[in-house]
């Protein structure tokens, strides 16, 4: 894990990640935001349309190499280590990063950094090299800062997570959901070696 964070990745080079995507309800109340959001800011921007908004909850870098069986038990086995069933998911916040991989460049946030079920499913991989989980609202390339923007946390009911693919560029630009898991009938078993390092 990490190569991702080691160079840069082409941008039509598929990567891999789980994600969470927003109820209807939800992504209504961050659509809603996110044109608040055009108002304020100007220059060159990439806005995320609504049909892929999603939560990060982590990055697992590119396809190649160890394949996606390998990164579909990883995930199995953050869902078990933390017992996740369903819950509450709290977005809240804004914030801007620069992107570690493909062409480096800057996004708009809404971070789950708040929200611990979350986190402490995140944090099973990668905890070192992986940004708090989050959802983007739009890409751009230039430097800018934050608007004064005042909302109070969106909050949905996270009852599934998947693993998809992301192509942002050429003939298979695009997301694809490869795998998908019900939170809600997870369960906790016996403490196992982890995919990723080996460790319990």
């Amino acid at each position: 894990m990490g190569e991702a964070g080691n160079r840069r990745l082409s941008t039509a080079e598929p990567v891999l990640f789980a994600a969470i995507f927003p109820s209807p309800a939800a992504l209504a109340s961050i659509s809603a935001l996110q044109a608040e959001l055009r108002q304020l800011l100007t220059g060159k921007i990439s806005w995320v349309h609504p049909e892929r908004m999603h939560v990060t909850v982590f990055f697992l870098g590119p396809e190649r190499g160890r394949g996606l069986d390998f990164h579909d038990r990883i995930v199995t086995w953050a869902l078990n280590e933390v017992g996740a069933g369903a819950f509450d998911l709290e977005l809240s916040g804004l914030g801007m990063m620069r992107q570690r991989f493909g062409d480096g460049h800057r996004s708009i946030f809404l971070s789950g950094e708040r929200c611990k079920p979350l986190v402490d499913l995140a944090a099973r991989i990668n905890r070192a090299s992986n940004r708090p989980p989050h959802l983007t609202l739009a890409r751009f390339r230039h430097r800018m800062d934050l608007p004064g923007c005042d909302f109070p946390p969106l909050v949905f009911r996270a009852e599934r997570i998947a693993l998809v693919r992301s192509v942002r560029d050429g003939p298979d630009f695009g997301y694809r959901v490869l795998h998908e898991w019900e939170l809600a009938r997870s369960r906790t078993p016996p403490p196992g070696r982890s995919p990723v390092t080996g460790s319990r």
